[in-house]
């Protein structure tokens, strides 16, 4: 899809043809004006300040105008400006006195290899021949399209450039007089290895809704939101089933009263373009995930401290660190205690410990010789007592297998354990598995199947308690880093598509070791890479799980 949307004859794909809806104050969206404009549209809406005049391309090459008169859009007619070239994606500025669209028009006589900005003015009830916005813009073979002004004159576009992260990306540049600045990649907060494109930007870019093909997404190219907090842009949020859908959704526009969203869809069935209450953004939620912070710095969280699992009283916490012993510490008068090995541990290479949600058994990773065994990593077990904790017990043959080793290990209420292995029937090496527990024993283990295991490594799992969702770590390819961590939903009884977790949670390097707080409040995890590395903690509202 990226370097196909470059050329002048490229654009089809996205360049939807589909059917202006009527607008209805449903909450639900619903489609905008179907009578009044004909079938062929080929983009999304933009209007005029007072909301009475609305301009869309039609035909994937035109750009038409249309007035509403006593509440009804009139026929559309031809722009004054369009019909000899392509022209489309028409966007006004927030004060009405300018029109930006894409076109394949040449400029002083030259055809250019692609698509280019232009512009009019308003000239009284008129507009002004079109006129190309700049080389800095445009550069000298065109490339760009999806043009979206801001009350400042920012002007925000899509382009493939040597800066882009995965082709297709957002850019922007300041207005400097009758100048754009030097356009500026958004970066990876909103700009992925996959394509983004086709923005509407806020008239004071306070958010940004855009379309991108990511991982996770319900359909072909999903519609995402994110807001600008302190300078800096949120992690993306998809705005999920009402809007997205398993087709193809774009060209989003806001009414200038602020009070409609209006996209477009293509795809089983919904096809049109299509108006929202603009509560689909949910731009009034204040309540935005925090940065991670390291977790007690210094006693519990080191550079060599990983894998957190705490009691269910929140007063005692295990985990493991540099020298692979298993830490102990306790919660006094608000502080974590000096951690000391448990009294297990110490011997061996013990790691990734995993309390039962019960808190009667830790089941964690260990190198300790296992019967006929002599190097595979094992799962164990070791039982809680009034006395303290049983002799740590070999999961067996059924888990750990003949040699191939388990790891990571993850139990839910109902004592399924779900962990990390290599097995003859693995997707990519290391696969995530389940076993269910039948009085007192193991079932074969379960594939999770391609869903949630890729030809790629998945490396750590946390499980639910309800199995309700699982995060798991794992270098597949449109991460943010190395290992990354995902998330899926268990929804009628199969996993939904996995879901980065995106910058705010993944780095440039690796993330690990997830687990989540008995009273769901806090999402811990490990970055080892991190300049200060060490385990960290989150609210759980970045996982984007709806609360409960």
């Amino acid at each position: 899809m990226r370097r196909a949307l470059l050329g002048v004859s490229g654009w089809a794909p996205i360049l939807l043809a589909a059917v202006l809806l009527s607008g209805q104050t449903d909450d639900k969206p619903r489609i905008f004006a179907e009578s009044a404009i004909s079938a062929s549209v080929g983009s999304g809406v933009t209007f005029s300040p007072d909301g009475g005049t609305l301009y869309f391309s039609q035909n994937r090459s035109d750009i038409f105008v249309s007035h509403s008169e006593d509440g009804k859009w009139l026929a559309p007619a031809l722009a004054e400006f369009s019909g000899r070239y392509r022209d489309g994606d028409p966007f006004a500025s927030p004060d009405g006195l300018q029109l930006f669209f894409w076109s394949s028009r040449p400029l002083d006589g030259r055809q250019r290899k692609g698509l280019a900005i232009w512009v009019v003015d308003r000239r009284g009830t008129g507009w002004s021949a079109p006129r190309d916005v700049g080389e800095s813009i445009n550069g000298p073979d065109g490339g760009v399209g999806f043009p979206a002004v801001t009350s400042s004159g920012t002007l925000y576009f899509m382009a493939d450039r040597p800066d882009s992260i995965g082709g297709l990306d957002i850019y922007r540049a300041k207005r400097l007089g009758d100048q754009y600045a030097k356009p500026e990649n958004l970066g990876r907060v909103i700009n992925s290895e996959y394509t983004e494109l086709d923005a509407f930007v806020a008239p004071d870019e306070s958010y940004i809704v855009f379309t991108s093909n990511r991982p996770g997404g319900l359909g072909t190219g999903d519609l995402y939101v994110s807001r600008q907090k302190d300078g800096a842009w949120t992690p993306p949020q998809n705005l999920g089933p009402e809007i997205n859908s398993a087709g193809f959704e774009c060209c989003p526009s806001v009414s200038p009263d602020g009070k409609h969203f209006y996209y477009t869809t293509q795809g089983l069935g919904r096809n049109g373009i299509y108006q929202a209450d603009i509560v689909a953004l949910s731009l009034d939620q204040q309540d935005l995930p925090e940065e991670p912070k390291l977790f007690a710095e210094g006693v519990i969280s080191t550079p060599g401290s990983m894998g957190l699992t705490f009691s269910p009283d929140l007063k005692t916490l295990w985990f493991a660190e540099a020298g692979a012993s298993i830490m102990v510490s306790h919660l006094n008068d608000g502080k974590w205690g000096a951690p000391a090995p448990i009294e297990f541990s110490g011997r061996y290479f013990d790691f990734s410990p995993c309390l039962s949600p019960d808190g009667s058994e830790l089941v964690f990773s260990s190198s300790r010789a296992r019967a006929g065994q002599r190097l595979s990593l094992g799962l164990w077990v070791a039982e809680r007592t009034t006395a303290g904790w049983n002799a740590p017990k070999d999961l067996g043959a059924t888990i750990n297998g003949s040699g191939e080793g388990a790891g990571s290990p993850s139990l839910a209420a109902n004592g399924t354990l779900y962990f990390v292995a290599q097995r003859p029937d693995s997707v990519g090496g290391l696969d995530i598995y389940r076993s269910k527990r039948y009085s007192g024993q193991y079932d074969e283990p379960r594939n999770l199947g391609r869903v949630i295991n890729s030809p790629q490594a998945e490396n750590d799992v946390y499980i639910a308690p309800d199995e309700s969702f699982i995060i798991f770590s794992s270098d597949r390819p449109g991460g943010q880093g190395e290992n990354d961590f995902y998330i899926s939903v268990l929804k009628d009884g199969g996993w939904s598509q996995p879901r980065n977790l995106g910058p705010t949670v993944n780095s440039a390097g690796n993330e690990c070791c997830p687990s989540i707080s008995p009273d769901g409040k806090y999402f811990f995890f490990n970055r080892p890479d991190a300049g200060k590395p060490g385990i960290y903690q989150v609210d759980t509202k970045v996982l984007g799980l709806e609360q409960k």
